[in-house]
Order: C-alpha cells, then sequence, then structure tokens
C-alpha cells in the first residue's frame, strides 16, 4: 500500500514533466489549496498536486505526486546520467545553491527556520516574495506546460517504434497497460488497430495492493503516436476483470501488486531519461 504522502514542503526531489527526462527541483512553500486545476487541500496526499521549482531552468510549475522521485535515493542513477550541460549546471545549483529563491532565507538560522514552521503550521502567512506570487493565480497545469512550452522533435522521436518502451503493436484486447500523461493512468484494452488502442481507464484503488476501480464507462483512445508513454503492460491471463456493486467496474491483477507497476513506471522513466540523454 502506497504511503499517503511521500513528501514535504522543502524537499528536494527528481520531477518528470511530460517529454522530458527527470530533472532536480525542489518543492516551494506555496498552498496546496491555490493550485487552479481541481481542487485540493492544503493537507498533502498521494495524489496532490506539488509546487515545484526547477533548478537551472528557474521554471515553477504543478506536478502531481506520482511524477516525483526523492532526490537523495536516486541521486546516484539520475544525478549522474546526463551529460548534458544544461542538467550538469542544475545539479551543481541543487548541492550549492538548494535554497535559491526559496520562501525562507537561511533555514539553518533559527528565526528563519521559526518563521518556516510557522508558515507550515499555518500560523502566518508571512513569507519572502518569489516568483511564485506572480504566477499562483495562473493554470500550471504539467500537461498543458510541457505541450505548449517544452514539445520538441525529439519528443516526436520517443514514439517512434525503434525507441518506445513498449510498442502499441504488443497489447492485446483485455491486456492491462499504463500511460503516463500528467499522472499514470492504468488501463484495459478494449479495442485495438495497428494504428491505435481504445481503453477503459481505473483509479488505483488505495485500500488494496491490486485493484483498480472504475465508474465512468468512457473509453479513450491512444494512438500510435502517443506509444512512447506506455509504461507498463500486462497480459490478460495475469489480469482479472469483475463487477462490484453499484456498477463498480473492477480490474484486479493476479501476479503483481502496485509496487510492481510502480518498478515498471520507474524503468520507463529511466528509459525515456536515457533516451533524451543520447540524443
Amino acid at each position: 500500500m502506497i504511503d499517503e504522502c511521500r513528501f514535504q514542503f522543502g524537499d528536494l526531489v527528481f520531477a518528470k514533466v511530460k517529454d522530458f527526462p527527470f530533472w532536480p527541483a525542489r518543492i516551494d512553500c506555496v498552498r496546496l489549496s491555490s493550485y487552479k486545476n481541481g481542487v485540493q487541500s492544503d493537507e498533502p496526499g498521494s495524489s496532490t498536486f506539488w509546487p515545484v521549482f526547477f533548478y537551472g531552468t528557474r521554471e515553477r510549475l504543478w506536478i502531481n505526486d506520482r511524477s516525483l522521485l526523492p532526490f537523495e535515493a536516486n541521486r546516484k542513477e539520475l544525478g549522474n546520467a546526463s551529460t548534458l550541460k544544461s542538467f550538469r549546471q542544475a545539479m551543481v545549483e541543487a548541492f550549492t545553491k538548494p535554497l535559491v529563491d526559496f520562501q525562507f532565507k537561511d533555514i539553518s538560522t533559527k528565526p528563519q527556520l521559526e518563521k518556516m514552521n510557522a508558515w507550515l503550521d499555518g500560523r502566518t502567512e508571512e513569507k519572502e516574495k518569489t516568483g511564485w506570487d506572480e504566477i499562483v493565480s495562473e493554470s500550471s497545469d504539467p500537461s498543458d506546460d510541457a505541450d505548449s512550452d517544452m514539445e520538441t522533435d525529439i519528443g516526436h522521436e520517443l514514439h517512434e517504434t525503434e525507441n518506445v518502451f513498449i510498442k502499441i503493436t504488443d497489447l492485446e484486447v483485455d491486456d492491462s497497460f499504463g500511460v503516463m500523461f500528467d499522472r499514470p493512468l492504468y488501463g484495459r484494452v478494449i479495442s485495438k488497430t495497428k494504428k491505435q488502442v481504445k481503453a477503459q481507464f481505473y483509479n488505483r484503488a488505495t485500500l488494496t495492493s491490486n485493484e483498480y476501480h472504475c465508474r465512468n464507462a468512457q473509453c479513450h483512445v491512444i494512438p500510435v503516436d502517443q506509444q512512447g508513454f506506455i509504461f507498463y503492460h500486462y497480459d490478460k491471463k495475469y489480469v482479472d476483470y469483475e463487477e462490484g456493486h453499484g456498477g463498480k467496474r473492477i480490474m484486479k491483477m493476479l501476479t503483481h501488486e502496485h509496487d510492481d507497476v510502480d518498478q515498471e513506471w520507474e524503468k520507463w522513466n529511466i528509459h525515456v531519461m536515457k533516451f533524451f540523454n543520447s540524443t
């Protein structure tokens, strides 16, 4: 079972935006309820969109919890995988100036630490002005930003058959697969052609280790030019589909748990990162 909250304000992380590899970043001190593309509480949970500051580029985006990885635990693998000058500069900044443009100047001092703790406890809104104050009222969906500002020719090459992690032709009707857009989606193949699959997507059940639930019968098409976003594929013999109470549809993994799917997701992220670093 996944922890309800993996991160906290001020954490260093590796953050993922569609069509780009993981990047060194930091979770900033911005009220979670400021997120404008959906309603969320100020209390973080497993599907929280966090205010993320990217080192080097100084970009600020709202990023879903599922698109973040802890910095220190992944530093050896993700931090040394790129030779791009911009990436190396970002890593250097993360180590040498971790609090650059942060809401609290020097939390190693008692006054600043107390000031930050007061903000975290909700006792005050006092903090340094940063770039977030200018954009917090704007729409900051990471998928929109990736499409409008960060799309590249390399991004299109990611979906070519020789570069993908899983080919769309590998999927068969009733197989289970995952696709990563601004958040991971877990689906069942309803029908397929050579150029696309039609899928029904489920939400991960938090009270079980292997179930996904769905109440919406709407189907979605994944075309071949998005196949680079597919991060796992399980044959239908390893999946069971059931009808629950009140019209609830259940997708149950017979031999895999949520942690197994998460491992496939991390493998896919590393695959994407290495692809971009090699181009």
